[in-house]
Parts: C-alpha cells; structure tokens; sequence
C-alpha cells in the first residue's frame, strides 16, 4: 500500500534502533557501573557505623580478673630529666683594685692551672714597692748607727768602770759615762724595734700588691666569658674571666620522693643526649639530697658523667636512666592500675563490688608496680579487665 510500511520495513527499524541501544549501552556501561560500586560501598560503611553506635557491633570485652595484694620482686628504670652543669668552675677576680693592662686570653681559650690570664698596671705598684724599699733600707741604716753608737756607749763605760776602780776618775764621770751608754741602748732597742718592723711590713706588703697585679687561673679549662676589656678599672667584685672544666659534667635533676629511697651513692646511670637518642653515656650517683626541695615532694641529685666527649656540653638537657632491682615490696600488676585525672587506681573488692581505690606508686617494671598507699598485702582487688569494670558493680570472687 502507497500509504502505509511494509512488515519488511518494521523490521528494519526495529534492527536499526537495536544497535543504537547496544552502542549506547556500550559507551555508558563502564560509568555506571563505577557509580554503582561506590554507592554500594557507602551503604556498607553507613551501616556498620549504624551498627558500631548502636551497640550491634561490640569488641570482645577483657574477662575480668581478681587476686590478692602481694609482695613482689620489681625491676624498672628511674628515669631523670636535667641540666649538664659543669663541677668545677672558677671566676678570676683581681685581689686589688687597678686598671687592666692586659688580657691574655679571649673566650674558647684553653688555659692551665697557674696560666697568667690578666695583668693589671704595675706602675703605681713598682713605686710603692721602691718607696717602701727606700724607706726600709733608711730604717736599717739608722738601725744600724744606733747598734754602732750603743756598742761604742758601753765600751766607754766598761772602761770607767775600771778607772773608777784605781781612783782614776770620779762617781761623777762614771755615772755619766753609764747614762750615755743607757741612752744609747734605748735608741739602738728602738731603731731596731717597732720601726724596723714596720719598714719590712711596708716592703712586704708593696711586693705582694704587685704579685697580685697578675691574674692567675687557679684550674685547667676552658674560657668562657670575659667580662672586662684593656682599660678597664677593675677591683675584687669584677669578673674578669669564667673558666669552666670540659671535664666531670654533673647531671642535675629532681627525684620524687616514691622512689628516692631506692637511689644510693654509686649507682650506675645511662645518659642521653635529647638531641642524640639511641646513644647513652656513663654517669654514676655522686649526690642525693636529704631535704627536699622548697615545693616538697623532689629531691635533688646528682650525677657525675665518667667518660669525657665533644658531644656532652654544659647546659644541654639530658636524660639519665638507672635500673633498680628490688624484691619483698608491696605490688599490683601493672594491668590492674588506671588513671583519673591524674591520679592512679585500682579496684578494690569489698563485700563483693568494685570500690575505686587511690594508690601511691613508685617503681614501675615491666610486669609489676610497686605500691606505697592504698593497698595492703591480702587486699582482694582486679587484676584485669579494669575497663569493663564501674564503681559498685559486682564483682564474682574467683575460685
């Protein structure tokens, strides 16, 4: 018919929009199907928090363990965070006052005991010393005129002693002659007296002033500060130069009082840069305070380094570790502790419930703390499972 399609044609049609399906479908399928994966993994997810928040989704809780308080062996590490000071350090002052000629040494210099680091003007002190030499020598020379005059004295008289005897001269002349010798003994006694005394002081005093002018280090060591410059005036309170030892650095730190009491002189210790972990250096115990320090509760110690290295320097932050082994001390196992706001706990069962229980510990090893307060051996507490446990909750006594 002229109006209307064949069979034939219907088919064709159909044949034809086919394939643009296919090759729609084609080009398309990879997209959606990549949509669909992830909309399934949303889902999923969704609802595994779903069932996690809702308490569907649970881990396996810890049983519950219960046990008696003892006394155990507990080893651990006490660990002390301080300051490296050096042990030996010296402040050169002048003796006297003066003014600075010279400095021999600037700072980073090494310098030995008994080095000339300083020297203050001598001049005025050279004249001082020839003054008072002057005056000393003066003193002596009339010392000895007065010796000279005396021995002369009583050679007169010793010989008018003998004339007067053979009626040679008078009392009168004798008694002359004794009063010049008296005279002369009491000149010669103090010539060589108090003023003699005086002038070797005087000498003695000018030559030590100008021994001092010099600034000696008193110890080996390194400079490291110079607190003048030449021209300076100077008297006993200035600080000329600080000399540190690079040698017996001190580890200074606070130790708690839980764990003092198993400190001892002598201990070995393993320092460790914070700037260098993994490499520790020898140090032993040299100090524990007796007193606490103002605050309470710390108390100071030190510890001597006992190998030298270019790595350990004063004022670096340092951390020394020392190992204590110790046995027969009340201890719980460090799984039955937990905190709260600080503060460490344990439950205690009584009358079969959980009572939360403040304890005081100190040395803490790998497997037991040792306990200071709180517990007594006997004492029925949990062992394990501390998470699962709230205050007043029964708690089943284990057989």
């Amino acid at each position: 018919m002229m109006g209307g399609m064949s069979e034939k044609d219907h088919e064709s049609g159909r044949m034809e929009k086919d394939q643009e399906n296919q090759e729609h479908t084609r080009h398309i399928t990879p997209r959606v199907w990549g949509m669909a994966l992830v909309a399934v993994v949303i889902v999923v997810a969704v609802i595994a928090v779903l069932y996690s928040r809702s308490g569907m989704i649970q881990p396996e809780a810890a049983e519950i363990k219960t046990g008696s308080v003892s006394r155990q062996s507990v080893a651990g590490d006490i660990k002390i965070t301080g300051v490296l000071d050096t042990q030996d350090r010296a402040v050169v002052t002048p003796q006297i006052a003066g003014t600075l000629a010279e400095l021999y040494v600037k700072e980073g210099a090494q310098v030995n005991k008994g080095d000339i680091v300083a020297v203050l003007d001598q001049r005025d002190l050279q004249i001082a010393l020839d003054k008072a030499q002057s005056a000393a020598q003066s003193t002596q020379s009339t010392t000895e005129q007065a010796r000279i005059n005396y021995d002369s004295a009583q050679a007169d008289y010793l010989r008018y002693q003998e004339l007067f005897q053979t009626g040679a001269i008078s009392r009168q002349q004798l008694d002359q002659a004794q009063a010049k010798r008296d005279l002369a003994r009491s000149q010669y006694v103090a010539a060589g007296g108090a003023g003699a005394d005086t002038a070797e002081q005087g000498v003695a005093a000018a030559r030590s002033n100008l021994e001092k002018a010099a600034l000696i280090s008193p110890m080996d060591g390194v400079v490291v500060a110079c607190g003048v410059v030449v021209g300076d005036n100077v008297s006993p309170s200035t600080s000329v130069v600080t000399i540190v030892s690079a040698e017996n650095l001190v580890l200074s730190g606070n130790v708690p009082e839980g764990v003092i009491n198993y400190l001892q002189v002598g201990d070995q210790a393993a320092v460790e840069l914070d700037t260098q972990k993994g490499v520790s250096y020898a140090g032993a115990i040299t100090f524990i305070s007796p007193v606490s320090i103002p605050t309470g509760q710390f108390f100071p110690i030190k510890i001597t380094m006992q190998e030298a290295s270019e790595q350990l320097k004063a004022g670096m932050t340092v951390t020394a570790m020392i190992h204590i082994a110790t046995s027969g001390y009340v201890a719980v196992p460090n799984s039955a502790l937990f905190k709260r706001e600080g503060r460490n706990f344990v439950y205690m069962v009584q009358d079969g419930k959980a009572v939360r229980t403040d304890v005081d510990i100190s040395l803490q090893g790998d497997e037991y703390t040792a306990i200071m307060r709180g517990v007594t051996p006997g004492d029925v507490i949990v062992l394990a499972g501390t998470d699962q446990v709230i205050e007043g909750m029964e708690i089943p006594l284990e057989k």
